[in-house]
């Protein structure tokens, strides 16, 4: 799975005012109480894990070429030599000369504790960029390319006292779960269907990152394959080997969902008898947010972060962007294994290019009379609530249109304050945990749902809920007006 959090610190040089958007051009940033364009080409990614590296005399140096942003990362993950081609790696610490947050006992980690070195080092880091006029930015995960990165990466069992990171780099968790491995899978020519809403912007990032340090003819040709959104399907088939089906949707924030729904019918059609489907995102890089920023669908403040997504709620702004990836294991109902819930229902509709979120209705509609079901027999309603001022409101209306006065009574949840907006991802792990909340007679909570908005009238509650229920709606929407829909049973 890829992960990447990059997060942007700005230095004491001005406490009070972090880095951010300027408030009259989105274009240009404000630090130091000046407008900004950050630039750089000179990045060491390892300058503050690595001891033998000396960031003052860099980041003395990015000062002197008037640059004013660099990249660093935390110390769960690291390279190796070699890795990349790149000489004199930074991001590769010689042996003993790594430092990471957690202090080692016997050349293992302790995860449960944090060293203190590590931090003292990362705050002389950041507050001597700061008089240096250069922004840091922090990168907490980032995606294992190599075996190779997986061996020496605190995560790693083999690495660390607590027991954490027992398993292969290539497991696949879905097959785990179902009892399965990839050698029995291999010979079924099972159906992968993988959606995402965006391509991969960490491939993209890292091959401008690369060009700008090192010039054009050091650009990944092999970003143009891995960045797409149908590598993430190619990838899971080279996993599994043999012969294998492989699709990818790229329906916005629908597309995992929408993976689920069109395996499933293919299923019923008997046109495959396995398939893995869902959906996955990682956008967390400084391209898209910014985009994302400036569209209104992230917060343009870091104030309190953990309270900035607030699904349905009255003060609710504009949601968060997250990430993650959820994937279903799908069989026919005569299969031996049991399984958590039935997929009875699903449909997509499109918005009216004047009312947004008005197809979803549609959907829902749509979703019901596939699953031969009357409205009167959804019990629960995992809602897509992103924590968006409009988009809220539009999904509350459509609800309002199928149920009518019944909605009040349906208990109904937004993942959203939990996870963020995981975008394509998003409908995917929503199918999983109501999959999970139906056998479990188990509603998740809203979190952070305080102040309840008369506009959106829906059951909710910001504690999890004992509820046993025996059927689920499913809600996505996303940009371009897409819209899907859902219905499991238990």
């Amino acid at each position: 799975m890829k992960l990447l959090l990059p997060v942007l610190l700005a230095a004491a040089i001005v406490a009070a005012q972090p880095i951010r958007l300027h408030p009259e051009n989105p274009h240009y940033f404000v630090f130091g109480g000046k407008p900004t364009v950050l630039i750089t080409s000179g990045e060491h990614y390892g300058a503050v894990l690595n001891l033998e590296f000396d960031y003052k005399r860099y980041l003395d140096t990015l000062h002197a070429d008037r640059l004013n942003l660099t990249r660093t990362f935390s110390g769960t993950y690291r390279e190796v030599p070699g890795n990349f081609r790149i000489a004199s790696n930074t991001l590769a610490p010689a042996p003993g000369k790594f430092i990471a947050p957690w202090p080692q006992r016997e050349g293992k980690f302790d995860l449960t504790k944090w060293d203190n070195a590590y931090f003292a080092r990362l705050k002389d880091f950041v507050a001597y960029a700061g008089r240096r006029g250069v922004v840091v930015e922090l990168v907490l995960f980032c995606p294992l390319y190599e075996e190779s990165m997986w061996s020496v990466s605190p995560m790693n069992v083999r690495n660390n006292v607590n027991g954490v990171g027992d398993v292969v780099r290539s497991n696949v968790l879905a097959l785990k779960d179902a009892g399965l491995d990839l050698a029995a899978l291999r010979g079924q020519s099972p159906l992968v269907m993988v959606g995402a809403s965006l391509m991969d912007f960490g491939a993209i990032n890292k091959g401008v990152d690369m060009i700008l340090r090192k010039g054009p003819v050091n650009g990944l040709p092999s970003s143009v394959f891995a960045a797409s959104v149908s590598s993430i399907g190619g990838t899971i088939g080279e996993i599994i080997g043999g012969t294998t089906r492989t699709l990818a949707l790229q329906s916005a924030c629908c597309a995992g969902l929408d993976s689920i729904g069109h395996a499933a019918g293919m299923i019923a059609n008997g046109e495959v008898e396995i398939a893995l489907c869902g959906g996955t995102e990682a956008p967390l890089f400084f391209h898209p947010m910014l985009e994302l920023k400036m569209a209104g669908l992230a917060p343009g403040n870091p104030e309190h972060p953990e309270r900035q997504c607030r699904p349905f709620d009255l003060w609710r702004t504009t949601g968060v962007i997250g990430e993650g990836a959820c994937v279903l294991l799908l069989e026919p109902e005569q299969s031996r294994r049991p399984g958590y819930a039935f997929v009875e229902g699903y449909s997509f509709s499109s918005d009216p290019l004047d009312r947004p979120g008005a197809g979803l209705s549609e959907a829902i509609h749509l979703a019901l009379a596939n699953a031969r079901m009357h409205p009167s027999q959804i019990e629960s309603i995992s809602a897509w609530g992103p924590g968006h001022k409009i988009i809220d409101a539009a999904e509350a209306v459509a609800l309002g249109e199928v149920f009518g006065a019944d909605l009040p009574a349906i208990p109904a949840v937004s993942l959203k304050g939990a996870i963020g907006n995981p975008l394509g991802a998003g409908g995917a792990i929503q199918a999983g945990c109501a999959a999970l909340g139906l056998r479990s007679s188990v509603i998740p909570p809203t979190v952070n749902w305080q102040f309840p908005d008369p506009a959106c009238p829906l059951n909710l509650s910001a504690q999890s809920r004992f509820i046993s229920h025996g059927a689920a709606l499913i809600n996505a929407h996303g940009l371009s007006g897409t819209n899907a829909c859902l219905v499991l049973a238990r």
